[in-house]
C-alpha cells in the first residue's frame, strides 16, 4: 500500500491525522519492545507516548488489536490487527521463555554466592585511650591500618527450591500430574476407609413380634392393675 501524504490522510480521516503510522515499523515495534517488558494491553497503549509523545485510549487500542477499528476500513482492519496480533505473542511468548528459564533455574538451585568481609590490621595506640584528642587514634585507643587488610570470602551455593520444581513439574510433567492425582485419590480412601460404620437391620420372623408394636397404652395400664390385685392377694 502506498505511503499516503499528510493532504491524503487528512482528507481520509475527517481532517484529522492519525496518531501513529500504522503502516509503517516504528509504531509495531515499540509495541513488540512494551510487550517483552511485560506490559498490558492497557499499559502499553498509555506509554507508546514514551516514545511518540502521543498515547492511545485502552478501548481503542482494544479495537485495532481484535480488527473492529471504527476509524479503519475492513482490509485495514485484518491487516493492522494481524501485525498487532503477531508482535504481542511474540513478545510475550519471549518473555514467557525468559521467566520459565529463570524459574526453573532457581527451582534447580546451585547457584553460588559470596560474601566478602575485610578486617583492618590494628595496633594499640600509644595514649592507650586516654586521650579523647589523639590524633592517631581519635580517643578509641587503636590504630587501625587501611593499607593492610584481612579479606575472607564465603562462598555458598543454593539449595534447590523444592516447592518450585513441585509447581513446575505439576505444569509440564503428565506423569508426575497423574501420580499426584493417584496419591489424593488414595488418601481421600484412606480417610473414608478409617471412619466407623455401623449397619443395622431389623428382620420380623414372627407376627406375634408386631403384636408389641400394636399394644395401646391402655392394654399395658390394664396389665399394671391385674399385677397389683395379684400382689393384694
Amino acid at each position: 500500500m502506498a505511503k499516503l501524504t499528510p493532504q491524503e490522510a487528512g482528507k481520509l480521516y475527517g481532517g484529522r491525522l492519525p496518531k501513529f503510522d500504522y503502516d509503517g515499523d516504528a509504531f509495531y515495534d515499540e509495541v513488540f519492545a512494551l510487550a517483552l517488558q511485560g506490559q498490558s494491553n492497557a499499559q502499553i497503549a498509555a506509554n507508546l507516548a514514551d516514545k511518540f509523545g502521543e498515547s492511545l485510549d485502552d478501548k481503542t487500542f482494544s479495537a485495532m488489536i481484535n480488527g473492529i477499528y471504527i476509524g479503519w476500513s475492513k482490509e485495514e482492519n485484518a491487516r493492522r490487527s494481524a501485525r498487532l496480533l503477531d508482535r504481542l505473542t511474540h513478545a510475550r511468548e519471549k518473555l514467557n521463555g525468559v521467566v520459565r528459564a529463570s524459574y526453573l533455574k532457581g527451582a534447580l538451585g546451585g547457584k553460588r554466592t559470596t560474601s566478602r568481609v575485610s578486617a583492618y590490621l590494628k595496633t594499640r595506640c600509644l595514649c592507650e585511650g586516654q586521650d579523647p584528642d589523639c590524633p592517631e587514634c581519635g580517643g578509641i585507643g587503636w590504630i587501625y591500618s587501611k593499607k593492610h587488610a584481612i579479606v575472607q570470602e564465603t562462598e555458598t551455593e543454593l539449595p534447590p527450591n523444592m516447592q518450585a520444581l513441585g509447581t513446575w513439574l505439576s505444569v509440564h510433567d503428565k506423569e508426575w500430574r497423574e501420580m499426584k492425582e493417584q496419591y489424593k485419590i488414595e488418601l481421600s480412601g484412606q480417610v473414608q476407609t478409617d471412619a466407623p460404620r455401623v449397619k443395622v437391620e431389623m428382620v420380623y420372623v414372627d407376627t406375634k413380634d408386631l403384636e408389641i408394636q400394636e399394644t395401646r397404652p391402655q392394654d399395658f395400664a390394664g396389665n399394671d392393675n391385674n399385677d397389683k390385685k395379684a400382689e393384694q392377694s
